[in-house]
Order: C-alpha cells, then sequence, then structure tokens
C-alpha cells in the first residue's frame, strides 16, 4: 500500500528500519534510500501519507541529531580546512544543505550538549530537531549567564569602611 516493491504498511515499514540494527550508517543510508524511492504517494490515502510523512519527519530529525552529537567531536579534525570551509559550522552546514547560520548554531549547540542530558534525549528519540535543541540551548545557556550576573550584581564588590563610633577627639 503506497510502496512499490514493499508489501507492509508505509507506517509500518519505516518504523521497522528504524527499530534494526544496522551495521553501519551507510546500511541505514541504503536501505531508508531504497524505501523512499519505493514510496507512491499516489497509492497511499491521506491519513497513510500523513502518518508515513511524521514518521520521516521524526527520522530526519534522529539522523540529524547525530550530526549534532558528533560535530563537537568533528571540530578537532582539520577534514573541513582541507574541504575548504572557513568553520566548522559552515562543513556542517554544507553536509545538511543548511544555511551556514544553522550549521553554526548546531556546532554550538553541540558544545553544550553534555550540560543538558534532557535535550540530547530528547534530540536523540527524535522530540526535538537539532535547530530546536541549539535554540533551547542557547536559552539555557543565556539564562545561567543572567543568573550569574545577578548573582554577582548581589555581591558586595568592597569591604565597607569601618565606621568609627566615636568622633576624633578636637585639638
Amino acid at each position: 500500500v503506497g510502496l512499490n516493491r514493499v508489501r507492509a504498511s508505509p507506517f509500518s515499514t519505516f518504523r521497522g528500519i528504524l527499530e534494526l540494527r544496522f551495521s553501519s550508517p551507510l546500511a541505514l543510508i541504503e536501505e531508508a534510500s531504497r524505501v523512499v524511492g519505493d514510496l507512491d504517494p499516489a497509492g497511499m490515502t491521506p491519513g497513510e501519507a500523513e502518518r508515513l510523512l511524521v514518521e520521516l519527519a521524526t527520522a530526519a530529525k534522529v539522523l540529524a541529531s547525530g550530526v549534532t552529537i558528533l560535530a563537537q567531536r568533528a571540530s578537532d579534525s582539520t577534514g573541513w580546512r582541507k574541504r575548504g570551509h572557513r568553520d566548522v559550522g559552515s562543513w556542517v552546514a554544507s553536509e545538511l544543505g543548511w544555511s551556514v547560520t544553522d550549521g553554526r548554531r548546531v556546532v554550538e549547540a553541540s558544545h553544550r550538549l553534555n550540560e543538558s542530558p534532557d535535550t540530547w534525549a530528547a534530540m536523540v528519540t527524535g522530540s526535538l530537531s537539532p535547530l530546536a535543541a541549539a535554540e533551547v540551548l542557547a536559552a539555557k545557556a543565556a539564562a545561567e549567564q543572567s543568573r550569574r550576573r545577578a548573582a554577582e550584581a548581589l555581591r558586595p564588590t568592597e569591604d565597607p569602611a569601618p565606621v568609627d563610633p566615636e568622633p576624633p577627639p578636637l585639638p
């Protein structure tokens, strides 16, 4: 239904692919490419197309999250520079087909992921896209910076000058 060569429903087919363990990302890419290539939207009900679209969008978020998770470590390599990129963010953007601004936001997010296990968990389940995670992590960092500034402003900067309880004697 909706897939030329795959006989299961589109909803269960892609879920099954994601639940399988692949020996490498390349095997996952090959299988996902086969399934996407076999899509026949005209042979689906609108509800089936909608459900499969949601599942594919979730899969895309999960896979892009993998890029985000790896970006921090990959930034230590020189491969992106050898490929002619000015920074890791532009390389990530090029790989994902995103804007350089979004690529840089994803790289910034990758450096903050260790501070936010809940954001990491939302990314790897597809509940949060890398760009949404970048927004969340930037907001958390800004809130923490504001909290530190407020705490610093409340701290006395110097000890006040001691006040003499008695005035000095007159000459």
